[in-house]
């Protein structure tokens, strides 16, 4: 498959804010922009994955036709966040997924998400 360039400004990272800090986006923002591309090419696919800890994809997911899973990568760090992760997660159930069980437990969720780790087999690995 070829790889689409999107052009535009990166997010002001995650980690650099406070937890009651905001959602913002910058002008012309990347991240606006590959949702726009997403929404546009949605028809061709059978499910969009997003691998984003950002607020954009979440809360886009009810105005997208096609399913959106989402990867949460990161424990929580934003009120936000938080909010429409667990918004979303109830609102459709098992499109929600976690790094850790640890990790995942750092959200107010009710339901049990799934935790797909990094996928490697550690039995397949011997450590000294």
């Amino acid at each position: 498959m070829p790889v689409v360039q999107i052009a535009g400004n990166f997010q002001i990272i995650a980690q650099s804010q406070e937890r009651i800090d905001p959602i913002t986006m910058p002008a012309d923002s990347v991240l606006a922009n590959m949702w726009e591309y997403a929404r546009q090419v949605q028809a061709e696919y059978d499910l969009v994955v997003n691998f984003a800890y950002d607020w954009l994809p979440f809360y886009l997911t009810p105005f997208f036709s096609r399913a959106i899973a989402h990867f949460v990568s990161m424990g929580s760090l934003s009120e936000a966040m938080d909010q429409i992760v667990a918004q979303v997660e109830n609102q459709f159930p098992g499109t929600v997924g976690f790094y850790t069980p640890s990790q995942a437990a750092t959200f107010a969720i009710s339901q049990q998400c799934p935790c797909l780790s990094s996928g490697i087999d550690l039995a397949l690995y011997e450590f000294l």
